[in-house]
């Protein structure tokens, strides 16, 4: 049994029993309400640079499968539990969770009080952590400060929170089709036999699997394009629609996509006026910022898959997923914007919509994966823009 330790800036440690790899950690400290769907978590890119704190007390009872992934690999580089299952059981299970980390060099701490350490988030806000895991037979250090954790942290890895989307998004253009009941990735060479599917693009800052499945399900060619793409790049794909994805960090960071977006929505205010764009997450905040609207941090933001919301335009209320730590400040929208979600918790704004132009976003995943379907027709009204 390997020993483990979560150390808080505040000089609060906890001590609990590692699993996953050994090593040491640095991240942004954040929780998840969520009673299931720990693997679709752990494997979102919106995680990237996070240590994830699970509060539903047992996680791990039904193992991952693969076929739950929402990307190839973990995100968070820590999990803090309060209880880890290590007898799982799925028909579906090809691993289980502590074996999953260790594959990945992700580290996790079991046995800890989560309830009272999601009480310190609530009152300061997010907190940056260090999580420590020893090799069997190493005794972890009962003295070691925050910053003594950090020294050998950086000794091993740079931390550099602005890298993590060039980290967690495609480096080259992939297109993805549906074909009995899957999902298909196609090779350049086999494009020439789906010339009948129209084009829908999805910009990857992070994209979640089950993005991408929504758009190829409902007979579409998804062309999955990289955040570094140029916009004379993005027109040569002769695009239907596009979709700006879900990513990790702060979304005022990210200076190269404000400028593509900006071309993006000059481009249908002025050129093609039929060309819808829908952000999710991240892609939200992105378009947000672009017009000039105001992003601000959140204290301890919203994780879990029973965030409700209220849609404006019909006043109708729905559960959703969600994984974000900033948002978009109401009153900083400008005009010929009006806000099309708003989070009956705490009256965040949780979408946007242009009021001539098919341009909307969403702050929640309508794909939910995990998550109530709610708003999965969402993206009904997106393709509904597609002629």
């Amino acid at each position: 049994m390997r020993q483990a330790i979560l150390i808080l800036p505040t000089g609060q440690t906890y001590r609990g029993v590692g699993f996953g790899a050994s090593g040491a950690s640095y991240g942004e400290l954040v929780f998840n309400t969520s009673m299931t769907g720990y693997t679709e978590s752990i494997t979102d890119p919106s995680y990237a640079g996070q240590i994830l704190i699970f509060t539903y007390p047992l996680i791990g009872n039904y193992g991952i499968s693969s076929a739950w992934f929402e990307s190839d690999q973990v995100h968070p580089v820590g999990i803090v539990v309060h209880e880890l299952c290590t007898h799982a059981y799925h028909r579906q299970l090809d691993t289980d969770l502590s074996s999953l980390l260790a594959k990945f060099g992700r580290l996790g701490i079991a046995g800890i009080d989560t309830r009272a350490l999601v009480r310190i988030i609530r009152q300061k806000g997010t907190l940056p952590a260090i999580l420590m895991v020893g090799e069997e037979g190493e005794r972890l250090n009962t003295g070691i400060t925050f910053e003594s954790a950090l020294t050998r942290v950086n000794n091993k890895e740079e931390i550099n929170f602005w890298d993590w989307p060039a980290k967690v998004a495609r480096k080259a253009t992939e297109y993805f089709t549906w074909n009995q009941s899957q999902l298909v990735q196609l090779s350049e060479n086999e494009l020439a036999n789906f010339t009948d599917l129209k084009r829908v693009g999805i910009l990857d800052y992070g994209v979640k699997a089950n993005i991408i499945r929504e758009v190829a399900k409902r007979g579409f060619l998804v062309v999955v394009v990289p955040p570094t793409i140029t916009f004379a790049e993005l027109l040569s794909y002769n695009l239907s629609g596009l979709i700006i994805s879900n990513g990790p960090g702060d979304p005022r960071d990210y200076q190269y996509a404000h400028s593509l977006l900006k071309q993006v929505l000059d481009y249908v205010f002025h050129l093609n006026p039929q060309f819808p764009v829908f952000g999710i997450c991240l892609g939200h905040q992105l378009i947000a910022h672009v017009i000039g609207a105001e992003i601000y941090k959140m204290t301890f933001g919203n994780r879990g898959v029973n965030q409700p919301v209220i849609h404006t335009l019909d006043q109708k209320a729905c559960l959703t997923s969600q994984n974000h730590s900033y948002a978009v400040k109401l009153d900083s929208l400008p005009s010929g914007w009006q806000p099309l979600f708003i989070n009956l918790n705490d009256q965040s704004v949780e979408g946007l919509k242009h009021q001539s132009r098919p341009i909307f976003s969403v702050q929640f995943h309508p794909e939910a994966c995990g998550g109530p379907q709610d708003t999965n027709w969402l993206f009904e009204d997106f393709f509904k823009f597609i002629s």
